[in-house]
C-alpha cells in the first residue's frame, strides 16, 4: 500500500504577547517629546489647579500644548512634555489664545450698528433738549455715524460710542449758544469728525433776517467779521474827525485874513 503524505500547514505559530510586560518596560524608559512648545511660563499663586482640585504652588514651570483641530489648549507641567508631566487647569487669567477665543465668540454674535437719522420727539421739544448718540468703528475704515439709543446701550466691543445732550425747539438763541459748546466737548473726546455738525438741527422756529449759524466754523467766521468791521469803523471815525478839524481850521483862517489892497483903493 502507498504511504499517505503528511499535509504541510503554512500557518506560523504565533507566540502569545504579554502586554503587561510591555507596559512595564515602557515605564522604565523615560520619555521626552522633541516638540518645542510655543509658550513656556511659570505659575503664579492661585493661578492653576490639578485635576484633583488641589492648588498648584507658584514657581512651577509649565508649557501650553495647542490642538489645531479642536481649537483647544492644554496646560502641562515642565518645559516639554514628558512622562512626568501633569495636567493643569487654569482658574485665573488667560493666554493670548484664550483672549482670542473669547473675543472671537463675542464678535461672531455681534451685530453691526445701523445709521440713525436724528428726529427729536414731542417730549424733547417740550423740555427743550434731546440726546444724541454717535459711534466709531474700532476696526476697518473707522467711520463715525449717528446711532440710536438702542444700539448705544448694547455696549459693543466693535465700536467706540459717545453720548451728548442736544438743545432743540424754537429757542434759536439758546441753540446757538449751547450746541456749539456740546460740539466742542465731542471733539475733545476724540470725535473730530463731528466738528461740522449742524448746531441748528432740531430748530422749529421761524428763520429771521439774520443768517443762521450752522456749525462752529460759521460762528468763528462771523465773530472775525464783526471784529474787522469794528476796526474799520473806528479808523473811519478817526479819519473823519481829522478831516473835520482841518476844514474848520481852514475856514477860520479865511475869515480872519484881511482883503488884499482894500485900504489903498480909497485914497485915489
Amino acid at each position: 500500500m502507498a504511504k499517505k503524505k503528511k499535509r504541510v500547514s503554512n500557518k506560523k505559530k504565533v507566540k502569545p504577547v504579554n502586554y503587561l510586560d510591555r507596559l512595564n518596560r515602557l515605564k522604565e524608559i523615560s520619555f521626552q517629546s522633541d516638540v518645542v512648545p510655543e509658550f513656556v511660563g511659570v505659575t503664579k499663586s492661585n493661578e492653576f489647579t490639578r485635576f484633583d482640585g488641589s492648588i498648584v504652588p507658584s514657581g512651577i514651570t509649565y508649557h501650553i500644548k495647542y490642538n489645531g483641530e479642536t481649537k483647544t489648549e492644554l496646560y502641562l507641567t515642565g518645559e516639554r512634555f514628558t512622562d512626568d508631566s501633569i495636567g493643569l487647569i487654569r482658574i485665573k487669567g488667560e493666554s493670548t489664545f484664550g483672549q482670542y477665543k473669547r473675543l472671537r465668540g463675542k464678535l461672531t454674535n455681534q451685530q453691526y450698528f445701523q445709521p440713525y437719522v436724528f428726529e427729536p420727539k414731542k417730549k424733547d421739544f417740550k423740555r427743550g433738549f434731546s440726546y444724541r448718540f454717535f459711534a466709531r468703528k474700532r476696526f476697518g475704515n473707522k467711520d463715525v455715524m449717528e446711532i440710536s439709543e438702542t444700539d448705544f446701550k448694547k455696549a459693543s466691543v466693535m465700536y467706540d460710542v459717545v453720548e451728548t445732550r442736544w438743545f432743540v425747539g424754537d429757542n434759536k438763541y439758546e441753540m446757538q449758544i449751547q450746541n456749539p459748546i456740546l460740539v466742542e466737548e465731542l471733539v475733545e473726546k476724540g470725535f473730530i469728525e463731528l466738528e461740522d455738525l449742524n448746531i441748528m438741527e432740531g430748530f422749529t422756529g421761524k428763520e429771521d433776517e439774520l443768517l443762521p449759524l450752522r456749525n462752529l466754523r460759521d460762528l468763528l467766521i462771523r465773530s472775525r467779521r464783526k471784529k474787522r468791521s469794528r476796526g474799520k469803523t473806528k479808523k473811519r471815525g478817526k479819519r473823519g474827525s481829522q478831516k473835520g478839524k482841518s476844514q474848520s481850521s481852514s475856514t477860520r483862517t479865511s475869515t480872519q485874513a484881511p482883503p488884499s489892497g482894500g485900504s489903498g483903493g480909497g485914497a485915489y
